[in-house]
This record gives C-alpha cells, sequence and structure tokens, in this order.
C-alpha cells in the first residue's frame, strides 16, 4: 500500500498546483463558509451549521491562495486519506512541485493491511506499525 508522507522540517503541505490537479481529478471541495457567531452568547455555531456546500469550481483555484477558500477541509481531508490514489497519484507526477511551502513530500510503500500510525516530530514524519499498548 502506498501512502503520502513528509520527510522534513516545517510540516505536511500541498502547493496550490497539487491541490487544483486533486480538484481536476474530482476530489470534492467544500466552499467556506465563515463560522456564524451568537450575538448573545458569543458562542460560535456548531461547524455542521456552518458547512459549505460541496463543490467543484475551478474558479477558487485561480485566486492567489485557494487555501482561503477551503484549508480547514483540506487539512483534515489530507489526514484522512494519506493513502488515497489520487494523493499519491499528485506526489508521484509533480514530484517537488506537489510539496507546500514547508514540506518535502515522499511516496512510501508499507505491506497492504498494515495498520498504522503517523507520527510528527517538528513536521517530519516516520511512519510506525500501530501496536497494542497499555
Amino acid at each position: 500500500m502506498k501512502l503520502v508522507k513528509n520527510t522534513c522540517y516545517g510540516g505536511f503541505g500541498l502547493s496550490n498546483k497539487a491541490y487544483e490537479k486533486l480538484i481536476e481529478w474530482g476530489i470534492p471541495v467544500k466552499k467556506y463558509t465563515k463560522q456564524v457567531q451568537d450575538e448573545d452568547t458569543g458562542r460560535y455555531n456548531s461547524p455542521s451549521e456552518n458547512e459549505g456546500e460541496v463543490i467543484f469550481d475551478r474558479t477558487l483555484t485561480k485566486k492567489e491562495d485557494p487555501m482561503i477558500y477551503f484549508g480547514r477541509y483540506w487539512e483534515t481531508w489530507i489526514s484522512e486519506n494519506r493513502e488515497h490514489p489520487l494523493l499519491v497519484r499528485v506526489v508521484e507526477e509533480l514530484g517537488a512541485e506537489a510539496n507546500g511551502s514547508c514540506a518535502n513530500l515522499i511516496v512510501v510503500d508499507i505491506p497492504d493491511g498494515t495498520d498504522y500510525e503517523i507520527d510528527d516530530y517538528d513536521g517530519i514524519e516516520t511512519i510506525r506499525e500501530t501496536h497494542n499498548t497499555w
């Protein structure tokens, strides 16, 4: 099974070009909607009340910084989908052009079906097989 990890200090991240490719290949993007704050309590409404609709809109990728529009979604999607075939593909095809500003991404191959964890030390990631701990 192939998955993507970061190998340098800074942290995992994709370039705008990589995000554009993922959108082009059909990864759904959630439109950014500013979280609404209750005037009386000062609390923010739950995220589900503030979710944008799922869209496919290439015009968002033409902005100077598309992360303004869907950064929260991408951070979650990436952390939950390190082995997604399109994420692996974008890193393999773009190489260094897939790297975010503080990333050096590589594709690693681990045995199929392995339960794994990704440990992070100042952005450098290590993939470890999950074991029981008590």
